[in-house]
């Protein structure tokens, strides 16, 4: 692996460790429970009865992840109205998106055989053709990938 992907792992490494840090000082302290911790904000008005919620979660960790959310999934499942972030329109996915495009990403540029040989293993069985992914998307992907892979295990 090549010292500046190394050094771009430490780095990595080192901002997750500081972020799950200050996310865990903000929790209240739950020894014995087994939920996961997310953001659920219920927004209640003094002019109306209307209650709304706004919910976030890491992106990165899925439906299984959102599921198991079990009273963030009661509330939202009492709305009348639901307005999600993002939806699987066909033709609109960021696989789509990516697909169309006919710049290529010279990555051999970018990383060393190893690290290319990391990402073709990777991408070996993805519909998404990897090559046509911009170097930012490549890192917002590795990130995902490092969360759901290690974080998440």
């Amino acid at each position: 692996m090549g010292h500046k992907m190394k050094r771009r792992i430490f780095s990595m490494v080192i901002l997750l460790l500081l972020f799950s840090q200050v996310g865990e000082a903000q929790l209240p302290n739950k020894e014995d429970s087994d939920t996961f911790n997310t953001l659920l904000f219920k927004v209640t008005s003094s002019e109306n009865n209307q209650v709304s919620y706004v919910f976030g979660t890491h992106h990165a960790f899925g439906k299984v992840f959102f599921d198991s959310l079990i009273l963030a999934n009661q509330a939202l499942a009492s709305s009348e109205i639901l307005i999600k972030e993002n939806l699987n329109t066909s033709g609109e996915t960021a696989e789509d998106i990516i697909n169309r495009r006919t710049e290529i990403t010279q990555w051999n540029n970018y990383l060393s055989k190893e690290d290319l040989t990391y990402i073709d293993n990777l991408f070996a069985t993805s519909p998404t053709d990897y090559h046509k992914i911009t170097p930012t998307e490549m890192y917002v992907f590795l990130n995902r990938h490092f969360k759901q892979q290690v974080c998440l295990n």
